[in-house]
Order: structure tokens, then sequence, then C-alpha cells
């Protein structure tokens, strides 16, 4: 039971999920889910995503899946227990398992609509 705690405000900043640097990373909770979705094909099937990290726009901009980079959930062990503890968290802070699951499919929304690609054609306006 929570007896107390400290709130932190952070500023995230939403350009860096459609763009980084080189050797900079996107948010965790997107490479851990998309570890999670190579190793488990529950996990895959539930918030409908394509696999691994390399699977997605969003993750390979700055080089985030590349093996210098050393960071949170880089290897696919890493994020995958990353990713479970994330769901232990949620459970132990009492956050239905609906609102979980919520939260889950939004981030895959995001990670899968960096792979749309847009086209314009001639003629069509």
């Amino acid at each position: 039971m929570i007896r107390g705690c400290v709130i932190q405000d952070y500023l995230l900043e939403q350009s860096r999920i459609t763009f980084h640097t080189r050797h900079e990373r996107n948010y965790h909770v997107f490479y851990q889910i998309a570890n999670a979705a190579q190793a488990s094909e529950d996990v895959k099937k539930a918030y409908g995503l394509l696999g691994g990290p390399d699977q997605y726009a969003y993750l390979r901009g700055g080089g985030g899946v590349t093996p210098d980079v050393r960071s949170s959930g880089s290897r696919l062990e890493d994020g995958v227990k990353e990713f479970d503890a994330l769901r232990l968290a949620f459970n132990v802070l009492q956050i239905p398992s609906g609102m979980a699951d919520g939260i889950f499919r939004t981030v895959s929304a995001v990670l899968l609509l960096g792979n749309l690609q847009f086209e314009v054609k001639r003629g069509l306006l």
C-alpha cells in the first residue's frame, strides 16, 4: 500500500519521438514493448506489433538499435525483463489492467504510426 509519494514533473519532448540524433535513443518503453513483442507471440498479437525494435522507423532514426548504443533495453533479454518489470509496477501501483492495456495499445499505435509513408499523387486535387 502506498503511504506517501513525491511527484516530480518531467518535460517529455514530443519531437524526440519522431526524430533523435545519432547515438540517442527514443523513449525506453518503445524498446521494451518491441523487444517483448519479438520474444512473445502473445504480446505481439495483443498489441498488433510487427516484432523487434528494428521493425520501427521511430526506433531506427538515431541508431538506437545498433550495438554501439548501450542503454536501457538495448538487448532483447533486457528489454523483455524491463517490460515485465513495468507491467509488475503497474500491478503493484494498482493500475487497473484495462488502463495498463490501453497505455500499451497507445504506445504500440505510436510505433506503428511512425511506419506510415505518404505519397503525393499529382492531379488528385
